[in-house]
């Protein structure tokens, strides 16, 4: 299904912007339920308003003033604009009457004549757009959201000792009861795509022909015209005796020859130019140092937060000159070709918490708007800007009036945060009328909602079930086996197949969302199940197990208070003077002492290879992700090959004379001896112990609500990582994923 973001922008005077703005009081943040129930409404195909705002504005150009009306919806234009008016017309209509220009034509055909189209070709007003559930209708995503939560209450009333695929067909069973057994539930829906960025050939090839197409059409054309004029010439060329001794083809091959190398050379000549102007105007240029206005940013506060959503309109003044206008064109072609090709459908770089935004330059002036629907707070949502996307940040808003100084177009920037920041509040306004069309959802969940469905009509085995799972969170562990598919591959017995292997310490970066991207970026390489799976299969050459310190949990971003409820032991680490002299690390051999150095660490990876190339490789790609996120390599140790004939451990005590085993696992039903088996629960979380208790387990909320709890890694991938305020874990037994 297609979506369209339209942006409407009418006449105003400057003095009637107060009156306006007393009208969206009037309509509300969030809309007033007279306004948002009629907007609320979807057709028999699910199509309807996603966001929608309405502001009054101010301009920079002077005596100009303007009413902006945005919205995202499905459909086309004509359908989308007919449903609003239809909605809350009178509404519109009161607003829309301060217009200079309104006239007495009909509002929808008033609202259709003011649409402005943005884009970055020559001759466009400057901007674009970007949808995070792309193809997704408002019917759809509501109709998953009731879906999922419907799953989610069966689930938490399932029994233990269910294997997930007797779960998932418990389910689906429920389902049939409860919506009917024709349910469209159930039916197959669009498979999802699994993402791979283009390499960097593709990208390169698709980005000239796109830049080509797009900036260089007229230069393009008066080549062709050379050549088309060079070969008219050669042909109507004659000798003494008036024989004809040129050609089409000889003329066309000079204009060739002769063209193309001015061509080459004035574009280079040109691109020297542009770029020395550039810099000599980042160098020059004026930087606003000037605090968002008090009572302005008290009235945006008092809009934010009201729910899991915000919505943001930032309003400042594009940099006057040519060279601008051509630079903000640059970037917006970036973000719209290049960006599609690098990074997952629904994500701005590497951001995926937008629903919708834009970025519009209204026409006949330098007021550059933009607007943003996101989820999460707005200090969350920069963070993630500066961090995860300060290049493509800068290269917008370096084209505007007052913002920190840049270099290259796209250096330096956002990444001075705290100024930063401080332009981006005080370019704001507030948003008087807002609406969202599902107020409760964040996109993470929208996503995982789309996925909870597409797997309940279309998972086949025990793994795609486990999948499936993973996006409820916490589920109830079985008791009378193991879920080895959820337990680290280290927890079952030694590694020593896999010849080459390096323990790695890090320091996490200090902005949880960066030490969550790294976890994210390594989780397809950490191995799973009994150590028997790895060896066996030939596609592993080379795997990650990963353990977390307390310190490391508080980077990604776990609240104190779920910190607390872990045992002292671990949260005090090896250390803590009072854990040293229960462990006897006292004089030579206390903590300062030692030859990795003092300091605590957040992660520790081991890399193990069973080929040096394959372990080597995969080390190499493990240090590129942490430099790509701000982690640090604190310490590595290369670890020694297994010698059979020396089975001393580092402190000198014979290795293997006492090897318990884990009951539940692959050793522990081949009739291990009684004497080494020990109860799962002793070594991993929700399960019982030697006494037949649950050893408690730490918490993060008393609720028993469970879903979306810790971030569950299945099959290698993170298939969810909410915050971890919204997680929660109960004293039952429950399923703290791969990570707990």
């Amino acid at each position: 299904m297609s979506q369209v973001m339209i942006t409407i922008v009418a006449p105003i005077e400057p003095g009637d912007v107060a009156r306006a703005e007393e009208a969206l009081d009037r309509m509300g943040n969030p809309a007033d339920i007279e306004l948002a129930g009629p907007l609320s409404k979807t057709d028999a195909q699910g199509n309807g308003i996603h966001f929608m705002s309405l502001h009054a504005l101010p301009s920079f150009t002077a005596g100009r003033a303007h009413l902006v009306l945005e919205f995202s919806a499905d459909g086309t234009q004509q359908s989308a604009i007919t449903q609003i008016v239809d909605a809350i017309g009178s509404a519109l209509s009161t607003v829309f009457a301060l217009a200079t220009d309104r006239g007495a034509t009909g509002l929808a055909i008033y609202l259709n004549a003011h649409v402005i189209q943005t884009g970055f070709g020559i001759g466009q007003s400057p901007g674009v757009g970007h949808s995070g559930n792309p193809g997704m209708t408002v019917g759809r995503i509501r109709d998953e959201r009731t879906l999922a939560n419907a799953i989610n209450e069966q689930i938490t009333r399932q029994k233990g000792g269910m294997t997930a695929l007797e779960r998932l067909n418990d389910v689906r069973a429920a389902i049939r009861e409860d919506f009917g057994a024709d349910t469209p539930y159930l039916r197959p829906i669009d498979a999802a795509q699994p993402f791979e960025a283009a390499g960097l050939g593709t990208t390169i090839g698709a980005g000239l022909f796109s830049f080509a197409r797009t900036f260089l059409w007229p230069i393009l054309t008066i080549l062709v015209l050379w050549i088309v004029a060079a070969a008219f010439w050669s042909a109507s060329q004659t000798d003494f005796y008036g024989e004809h001794h040129g050609g089409w083809l000889r003329g066309a091959w000079f204009g060739l020859k002769t063209g193309i190398p001015v061509l080459v050379f004035g574009l280079t000549g040109l691109t020297v130019i542009l770029y020395a102007q550039l810099r000599k105007q980042e160098e020059t240029d004026w930087i606003s140092h000037r605090a968002p206005d008090r009572t302005v940013l008290n009235e945006i506060v008092a809009r934010e937060n009201a729910g899991a959503q915000n919505h943001m309109v930032s309003l400042t003044e594009l940099k006057s000159g040519w060279l601008r206008s051509l630079t903000a064109r640059l970037v917006f072609w970036a973000i719209a070709t290049i960006g599609p090709l690098r990074y997952k459908p629904g994500h701005l770089g590497d951001i995926g918490t937008i629903h919708y935004a834009r970025w519009v330059t209204i026409p006949g002036t330098r007021d550059f708007i933009f607007f943003s629907n996101y989820g999460g707070s707005w200090e969350a949502y920069l963070e993630d800007f500066i961090t995860l996307a300060h290049n493509g940040l800068t290269g917008v808003w370096s084209n505007t009036v007052g913002f920190p100084k840049t270099e290259n177009l796209i250096g330096k920037g956002a990444t001075d945060g705290e100024r930063f920041k401080r332009y981006a509040r005080q370019s704001m306004l507030p948003t008087r009328f807002w609406y969202s069309g599902y107020a409760d959802l964040i996109t993470d969940e929208i996503r995982a909602n789309a996925a909870i469905r597409r797997g309940l009509s279309s998972a086949m085995t025990e793994d795609d079930a486990v999948t499936w799972l993973s996006h409820f969170g916490s589920t109830l562990r079985p008791e009378d086996r193991l879920v080895t598919s959820e337990i680290q591959s280290l927890a079952f017995g030694g590694l020593g197949f896999l010849k080459y292997s390096t323990l790695t310490l890090w320091k996490m970066p200090p902005q949880v969302q960066r030490s969550r991207a790294w976890l994210a970026e390594i989780a397809p390489h950490i191995a799973y199940n009994d150590g028997r799976r790895v060896r066996d299969d030939d596609a592993i050459n080379a795997i990650f197990q990963v353990a977390f310190s307390s310190s490391g949990f508080a980077a990604l971003g776990m609240p104190p208070e779920g910190l607390e409820t872990f045992p002292a032991a671990f949260l005090d680490d090896m250390m803590h003077d009072n854990r040293a002299r229960i462990l006897g690390d006292i004089g030579l051999d206390a903590p300062e002492n030692w030859w990795w150095g003092t300091t605590s660490n957040d992660v520790a990876v081991i890399v193990y290879g069973q080929t040096e190339a394959a372990y080597k490789s995969l080390l190499r790609t493990l240090k590129a992700i942490g430099k790509r996120h701000g982690a640090m390599l604190s310490h590595n140790v290369d670890m020694k090959t297994f010698d059979p004939d020396d089975n001393l451990e580092p402190f000198g005590f014979v290795d293997g004379g006492s090897q318990p085993v884990i009951r539940g696992t692959y050793k522990g039903l081949k009739n291990a001896d009684p004497l080494h088996l020990v109860e799962p629960g002793e070594f991993i979380l929700g399960y019982k112990n030697g006494q037949g208790y649950y050893p408690p387990s730490p918490k993060l909320r008393p609720e028993a609500d469970i879903r979306g709890a810790l971030p569950v890694a299945i099959n290698g991938n993170l298939s969810r990582f909410p915050d971890f305020g919204d997680a929660s874990l109960s004293d039952a037994p429950r399923d703290l994923g791969r990570n707990g």
